[in-house]
Order: structure tokens, then C-alpha cells, then sequence
């Protein structure tokens, strides 16, 4: 049995890093908040007598963007993987993230890499049981405010298709949108008219139909030069351009419609 002399010779401090971030740029610049929370988290680490093996600072970055995404937290995932530390200290929990989804997944990463943490802010150090209990707490009540938003999400989603039959996205070729309805473009309705006609009329090939819009100066449905692909996607829309309903809504609502049956040919330039 190891005497108290032996026991303090064998302790080793645990080996603790500390993550610290500011939003903006700005910030990161003028040192707001980055001196004050690693001097707190210094400070938590001299309390609990933990060895700073690294400082880990993200400066300028958004507290929605996923972990591998910001250069010093990834780095810290590294580091973690390689064993540097055991202990992740952080001032309070919306450092390590302001998205729910983006702080749960942090949380799990670091629970398979066998890393504790501390929240100097919400004194929760998953170190003890009472801290881990806390935190299995903290992302229960995180990972249900997740699915309640999730959950409010499509209830909109679900309204807004009662509504109007669009559940959102990008609109196709030949649309707008105007007070949150599903309107014609009259010059982008011209155009998609014209690639019908000169498709199944004049039996032109996707290939020479780009290169007359192109030649025509035609803005293209993503800014860039029409191709064949463009093209086809302007064709495999015809359900949409017949007036076919929108996502099959319950109230049979169509898209307004853009086919008529004759496509004039002719282009007009813009």
C-alpha cells in the first residue's frame, strides 16, 4: 500500500486544455472577450489544480459553425485524439456553440474521445457524478428544444403548403415570388416558351438551343452560360409549366401556368 509521501510522488495533475472564441473579427482584433474568458478558465483551472497542456482560440468565428469547420477546434479534436489533454475547459457553453444541433454534436465527439468538461459559467464539471448528471440533464433539455424547433418547423412547412403549396426552396425558371405568392416572370416565361418551341417544334438539339441563348445574351437560370444541362432542366419542369399542382396540395393549387400550345420561337434580347 503506497504511503501518503508515495501517493502525492505518483499523482499527476490531469491535463486540462482551454477553448476560447469570439464571433467577430472585430472582437477577435480589439481582444473583447478572449483575455476575459481565458483568464476565467485559467483561473477555474489553478481552483481544480488541472495542468494547461494548450490554449485552444477561435477568433472571428460564428458559434453555428460545426466544429471540424473551425481551425482551432479541430485542432483541439486532434489533440484530443492523441490523448494531450482529458480535460476541455471553456468559460460557458454557447463558446462551444450557439446552434443546438452543432453544441449536441460537440458534446458526443468528446464523449467518444473520453474528454470531461468544464463549464466555468454553469459550473458543470462532468469530472464528478453530480456534474455528468447535470450535463445529461443540460443536453436532454438541448436535444428536446431541438426536436420542439424541428417540430414547429414542419408545422410551418405543413401550413405554409395549405396555404399556397410551396414548402419553399429555389423557384423554377420562368417564377417569382411576390408578397408570398407563386407569380409568372413574364421575361424568364418568354424564354422557357422559346426552348419548348424550339425543342419539340423546330427539333433543335439542348446543344444548339444553348448556344442561340447564348448568342442572344440571355441570362441563364444561375448567371452562367446556358449548356445542355441548363436546358434540360428548363424541360423536365413541363408538369410545373403545364400548371401541374403544386406538391400535391390537398387543396389543388397549381403553378401558374406557363405553356400555352404554341411556344413562339423567337427571343427577344434583354
Amino acid at each position: 500500500m503506497l504511503s501518503g509521501i508515495d501517493f502525492l510522488n505518483n499523482w499527476k495533475k490531469p491535463k486540462a486544455a482551454i477553448y476560447i472564441r469570439v464571433s467577430t473579427l472585430n472582437q477577435a482584433e480589439k481582444g473583447h472577450g478572449l483575455d476575459a474568458q481565458l483568464s476565467i478558465c485559467k483561473k477555474m483551472c489553478e481552483i481544480k489544480n488541472y495542468d494547461i497542456t494548450g490554449v485552444y482560440s477561435d477568433e472571428g468565428i460564428s458559434g453555428t459553425m460545426k466544429a471540424h469547420d473551425r481551425i482551432a477546434f479541430n485542432k483541439l479534436l486532434n489533440d484530443g485524439k492523441e490523448k494531450k489533454f482529458e480535460i476541455l475547459v471553456f468559460y460557458t457553453f454557447d463558446r462551444l456553440a450557439r446552434d443546438i444541433r452543432v453544441f449536441l454534436n460537440i458534446v458526443d465527439e468528446l464523449n467518444r474521445l473520453g474528454i470531461k468538461i468544464v463549464s466555468c459559467k454553469e459550473n458543470i464539471d462532468t469530472t464528478t457524478d453530480t456534474g455528468e448528471f447535470m450535463m445529461n440533464i443540460y443536453a436532454s433539455v438541448s436535444h428536446l428544444e431541438l426536436k420542439t424547433i424541428k417540430s414547429r418547423l414542419a408545422m410551418g412547412r405543413e401550413q405554409k403548403k395549405i396555404e399556397s403549396g410551396y414548402i419553399g426552396g429555389r423557384l423554377p425558371y420562368g417564377y417569382s415570388m411576390v408578397d408570398k405568392n407563386i407569380e409568372i416572370n413574364s421575361d424568364h416565361a418568354h424564354v422557357v416558351r422559346s426552348i419548348y418551341h424550339g425543342y419539340h417544334t423546330k427539333k433543335f438539339s439542348l446543344r444548339k438551343i444553348a448556344d442561340i441563348l447564348n448568342k442572344e445574351n440571355i441570362p441563364s437560370p444561375r448567371d452562367k452560360e446556358w449548356n445542355k444541362s441548363t436546358v434540360t432542366i428548363i424541360l423536365d419542369n413541363k408538369y410545373k409549366y403545364d400548371g401541374g399542382i403544386i406538391n400535391n396540395n390537398e387543396n389543388g393549387i397549381r403553378w401558374p401556368k406557363i405553356l400555352n400550345e404554341k411556344y413562339p420561337y423567337r427571343i427577344k434580347k434583354h
